[in-house]
């Protein structure tokens, strides 16, 4: 007999992608045998692939990954209900799976007559049903409620009756996907004790959340998948630390992207955040006929780790990742998904008309970034074109070889900023040709009251940069309480300037949590500034004395501040209200939030009397 409760090797799953409902119905009912002439009419979009998985009997599997990773696909599998594509699958034991709220289940039904068909439907007979009722009844407290149709449930309800009734007869697979995180925590912590004396009697837990806590509470090991792939097997503390920093560090580039992209634009920016991510789009094309198999593309921003796409690896298509393989019916080249046996890759079948094209997904740049793509490849010689936003400019050649080789290829510069202008975003060399006026002119007209969206900008002082660093100088936006944090200004003065006031506002869910204002510190920066003059003004808190959280910064230049009036955005030269993020975490990484004011705390005690207990 197994040892293993589940043992895949080289599992995946293919999915189908029809451009057209028709399409899709011929092949559904096999009318295509009749049909040679037209070929496949999908895409192949495989949701996993080589996955390789041992679950000891017994065992406790916690399933981490982001959206899309193919974890509920997986789970699917194991519990039958869909079949793999290849690849082999042995699950030893009865399954029971939780995997959406209210599987089953009919709204027009009470709770009880679901909780009755669910258990009918198991094969238990009209005796074990009565027996079992009260026993769900009890665990899912539902009160009255267990009298009421289902459509009348909270989507918590719902989950109390759906894990009270999957769970009131021990399976010897359990799986839980997601579904617990509708649920109050009074529930949950029910719903861990249970699962923990199921385990503890013998039966085998898969458990997927987002919660990596929750895993740690529930498993003893751990996998990780990403894009239809495994990242990472191994106990689960090892895999809730590295999927924690995964997810913090995406986080973290997130804000980064976002502050550096506002830091160097105006609020027109603001519509590139909002909308769809711009994109670079870079294509292997010819001017004669020519196979080239492609098994990678990359592109290095030198911000965080490359965003990389393993062409022919599963989900290479996924339009939401940071890279994807591009396809479309009209000029598209690519080849179906293949093993060469060394690398994955697709073949690209390249003529004068067709070309195969990649996308990376841009969360935020400048036209001064230096970008770098590179293409793995093997076979014909081509051209690499990337796309400016209007049409495609070359970046250079591929040289044919019978082996895999690296070819690495600079993005220019216009196209970067030709990328910015195609989304409405104004480059700093389209504001530089746009600036007329001398330094000491007066503005004129809407332009010496411009506000813009979020911002106040009158034309007395230019803020050409911002930056928020560490002690080091090195631009970063998360940080630890007590850390030192850096708030630098670059300013240009196109008037002359009596007695600014620079200010760093720091707001946390519409509370302000801290706030610096120049002038409370005498002589910080100069009384006046001339015109034409060009500084730097710097704001250094020693030790942050903020909670863990995320918080937002607003930055200021002001007329001297009337500390007893309100409205002094009136008054602004420069104002960027909420422009930036910033991250604080705890240092002790403990998961009690301490509040927002994390001031130095010092405790004292002393004893004011003894008295002798009575015996």
């Amino acid at each position: 007999m197994s040892e293993h409760a589940v043992q895949a090797d080289g599992l995946g799953k293919l999915y189908p992608l029809y451009s057209n409902r028709r399409d899709q119905v011929i092949d559904a009912l096999g009318l295509c045998r009749l049909m040679p002439w037209r070929g496949k009419t999908y895409r192949e979009f495989w949701a996993l692939r080589g996955i390789d998985l041992s679950v000891r009997k017994g065992g406790r599997l916690g399933i981490v990954g982001s959206n899309g990773a193919g974890k509920s696909t997986l789970l699917k599998l194991i519990a039958g209900s869909v079949q793999p594509s290849e690849g082999s699958l042995e699950v030893n034991g009865s399954v029971q799976a939780l995997m959406e709220l209210g599987t089953g289940f009919h709204p027009e039904f009470t709770g009880r007559e679901n909780i009755r068909a669910s258990l009918r439907l198991r094969g238990l007979s009209e005796r074990e049903v009565r027996r079992l009722e009260e026993g769900i009844h009890d665990f899912a407290e539902l009160g009255e409620f267990l009298d009421q149709p289902l459509r009348t449930y909270s989507a918590g309800m719902s989950a109390r009756l759906a894990f009270s009734t999957a769970t009131c007869i021990e399976p010897e697979i359990l799986i839980i996907d997601e579904v617990l995180g509708a649920g109050d925590a009074y529930f949950a912590g029910k719903c861990v004790d249970r699962m923990k004396r199921l385990s503890q009697s013998g039966a085998t837990l898969l458990f997927v959340s987002h919660d990596t806590s929750a895993v740690e509470q529930m498993c003893d090991e751990a996998v990780w998948l990403d894009r239809g792939r495994v990242i990472q097997e191994a106990a689960v503390s090892e895999i809730a630390k590295g999927y924690a920093a995964y997810v913090r560090e995406r986080e973290i580039r997130r804000i980064e992207a976002r502050n550096r992209l506002l830091a160097v634009a105006d609020a027109q920016r603001l519509r590139f955040l909002d909308g769809p991510a711009a994109q670079l789009i870079v294509r292997l094309c010819t001017e004669v006929d020519s196979p080239i198999d492609v098994a990678s593309a990359t592109l290095d921003t030198g911000q965080g780790d490359p965003a990389t796409v393993g062409i022919g690896q599963p989900q290479d298509t996924a339009i939401d990742a940071p890279a994807f393989v591009m396809l479309h019916d009209e000029t598209c080249a690519w080849g179906e998904p293949m093993d060469t046996g060394e690398e994955h890759a697709r073949r690209a079948a390249l003529t004068g008309n067709d070309w195969a094209a990649v996308a990376f997904n841009l969360e935020g740049f400048t036209p001064s970034d230096e970008f770098r793509v590179t293409l793995r490849t093997r076979g014909a010689g081509c051209r690499v074109q990337a796309h400016d936003g209007v049409s495609f400019v070359d970046l250079g050649s591929i040289e044919d070889s019978n082996d895999w080789v690296d070819t690495h290829f600079d993005v220019p510069r216009s196209v970067l900023g030709g990328l910015l202008r195609s989304i409405g975003i104004e480059t700093p060399d389209q504001k530089q040709d746009e600036k007329t006026e001398e330094p000491g002119t007066e503005p004129s007209g809407d332009a010496a009251q411009s506000r813009d969206g979020f911002d106040i900008h009158r034309g007395v002082i230019d803020l050409e940069a911002f930056e928020i660093t560490d002690a080091s100088g090195r631009t970063a936006y998360s940080f630890c309480t007590f850390e030192e944090i850096r708030f630098r200004f670059r300013y240009f003065a196109m008037r002359e300037v009596i007695d600014p006031d620079f200010v760093v506002c720091i707001h946390r869910s519409g509370v302000i949590a801290a706030q610096a204002i120049s002038h409370l510190q005498p002589n910080a920066v100069p009384t006046r500034l001339e015109a034409g003059t060009r500084g730097e003004v710097e704001l250094r808190l020693p030790r942050l004395p903020l909670g863990k959280g995320l918080y937002h910064v607003s930055i200021g230049i002001f007329p001297r501040i009337d500390r007893k009036r309100q409205d002094t955005e009136a008054t602004a030269y420069i104002l960027q209200d909420r422009r930036y993020e910033l991250r604080v975490e705890q240092p002790e990484g403990g998961e009690i939030d301490l509040g927002i004011a994390r001031g130095e705390t010092v405790w004292t005690s002393r004893v004011l009397a003894t008295q002798e207990a009575n015996a």
